[in-house]
């Protein structure tokens, strides 16, 4: 290889291949939630965790992408209401005065949380999604 490149272009190109971090950099495992994207007859409690040690979780919950100024997940659930059609907060105990509270009229997710685990040295998980 030497012959062909030369020394000085040798140097160049292991210069800038390993400068480029992808030799080093390990990816962060994804995040996981406990609950699978899907409707649900009952509130929610979302947790989420990460396999590789050390690394911090950042969320969303209005469908933007997370990165480093997102939320950072410290442990406290994500609560997420039932969201019939009509109602802004979904549930029996609603006080609205329209009765539209069965799971027959459940049309829309009332949120979609996405999230991303980050680690100094490693490159950003993939991001994750999940709508309820």
């Amino acid at each position: 290889m030497q012959n062909i490149i030369g020394k000085t272009g040798l140097f160049f190109l292991l210069t800038a291949f390993l400068s480029s971090g992808l030799v080093w950099a390990q990816k962060v495992a994804a995040p996981e939630l406990n609950y699978a994207s899907g409707r649900y007859q009952h509130p929610l409690s979302i947790t989420l965790t990460c396999s590789t040690p050390g690394a911090s979780i950042y969320y969303t919950t209005d469908g933007s992408d997370p990165d480093e100024t997102s939320t950072l997940y410290t442990g406290a659930p994500i609560l997420v209401a039932i969201h019939a059609s009509g109602d802004s907060l979904g549930g029996a105990m609603d006080n609205d005065p329209v009765p539209d509270d069965s799971i027959e009229t459940l049309s829309t997710y009332s949120m979609v949380v996405k999230a991303v685990a980050v680690k100094s040295g490693m490159q950003n998980s993939n991001i994750v999604k999940a709508m309820y």
